[in-house]
C-alpha cells in the first residue's frame, strides 16, 4: 500500500479518549505532554467528570473535543473522532489508563517507518497487563482501511479488527519494546461501567464472532479495506439477535450464527461468475 521510507522527523499526534476516566487520565496526559510530540487530542465522551474542561484548564496546548449526549461509551467512534481532529502524519491511540513512559516518543521519531504498524510487544505480559489498544499508524494507512470499525459496540474486538484490515493491506505490525507503555490497574465494574452489557466475556465473544464473520465475508467479497457500513450493521444485528437470549441466561445453549453470502466475479464480457456461500459460527 506505501513505500517503507523512513521519516523520522515527522510529528506524532496522540489521542486519547475518556468517559468516566478522569482520574486516570490525570495520571496518564502529563507523561504525554511531556514527551512533547506534534498533537495532543482528548476526546471528551460524554464524559461525566468533564475531562475536557480538566484537560483544556491544565494543558493549554492539548485540543479537546467534546461529544455530548452519549450515555453509552463507543470506542471505535471516539477514537475516529479524535483521529480526524488530528493532522500529524502518524497517529498514535493510547487509552485513558496507558502510561506512556519517557523515550516513546524519541524511539517512534527514531524508527516509524510508512507501511509498518506499531503494537506493544507482548513477550513477558499477560493479557490483561497488555496494552492491547495502544497502536501508532499513518494517517494514510488509517484513512486507507477506513478506520475503527463503529459498528462494534460494547467491550473489546474494535482494535484487533483494525489491525486485522492493517495486515489484509499489506502494512506489516512491528512492536515497540514492552517498556514503553503500562497500564494502570482498574476492576472490572469500571471497566464495563458505560457499555450496555456488563458482562466482559460474553460481550468479546459477540465481538469477536462478528469480527470472524465479517473477515469471512470480505475474502469472499474480495474486499480487504472494510465493508460498507450497511453490510456491517446487518451482520452484526444478526449476530447480537443469536447471541442475546444466552447473554441474558447463560443456562441456554451456546449461540450459533448462520451466514450467508454473495457476490459476483468478472470474466470476459459479457460473462460474470456468480459465487454464493453459507458457513455457520458456532460457540463450542
Amino acid at each position: 500500500m506505501a513505500d517503507s521510507s523512513s521519516q523520522p522527523d515527522n510529528p506524532i499526534a496522540f489521542v486519547t479518549t475518556c468517559k468516566g476516566r478522569r482520574h486516570h487520565l490525570e495520571r496518564t496526559l502529563p507523561p504525554i505532554v511531556a514527551e512533547a510530540p506534534g498533537e495532543i487530542v482528548v476526546v471528551d465522551f460524554d464524559c461525566p467528570q468533564k475531562s475536557a474542561d480538566w484537560a483544556e484548564a491544565n494543558f493549554p496546548g492539548v485540543k479537546a473535543v467534546r461529544v455530548t449526549g452519549r450515555p453509552e461509551f463507543h470506542l471505535a467512534q471516539a477514537r475516529n473522532i479524535g483521529a480526524h481532529a488530528t493532522a500529524a502524519p502518524w497517529i498514535c491511540f493510547v487509552d485513558a489508563d496507558s502510561v506512556i513512559s519517557p523515550g516513546f516518543v524519541g524511539w517512534m521519531r527514531r524508527n516509524l517507518r510508512e507501511g509498518h504498524f506499531y503494537t506493544q510487544d507482548p513477550a513477558g505480559k499477560s493479557l490483561e497487563a497488555l496494552s492491547e489498544g495502544v497502536v501508532v499508524c499513518h494517517r494514510r494507512a488509517f484513512a486507507f482501511v477506513e478506520g475503527y470499525d463503529e459498528t462494534i459496540r460494547g467491550w473489546g474486538a474494535e482494535d484487533t479488527d483494525f489491525y486485522d484490515r492493517l495486515a489484509l493491506c499489506n502494512v506489516a505490525n512491528v512492536y515497540f519494546p514492552s517498556g514503553l507503555v503500562s497500564s494502570l490497574p482498574h476492576g472490572e465494574d469500571e471497566r464495563m461501567r458505560f457499555y450496555a452489557v456488563k458482562n466482559r466475556q460474553a460481550q468479546q465473544m459477540l465481538n469477536r464472532t462478528y469480527r470472524i464473520a465479517k473477515h469471512q465475508v470480505m475474502h469472499i467479497m474480495g474486499i480487504k479495506t472494510e465493508l460498507a457500513a450497511d453490510m456491517r450493521q446487518k451482520l452484526y444485528d444478526q449476530i447480537e439477535a443469536a447471541f442475546a437470549g444466552w447473554i441474558t441466561d447463560p443456562s441456554r445453549p451456546l449461540p450459533s450464527v448462520k451466514i450467508s453470502v454473495a457476490a459476483h466475479d468478472s470474466l470476459r464480457e459479457p460473462h460474470k461468475i456468480f459465487k454464493q456461500c453459507t458457513f455457520t459460527l458456532s460457540l463450542q
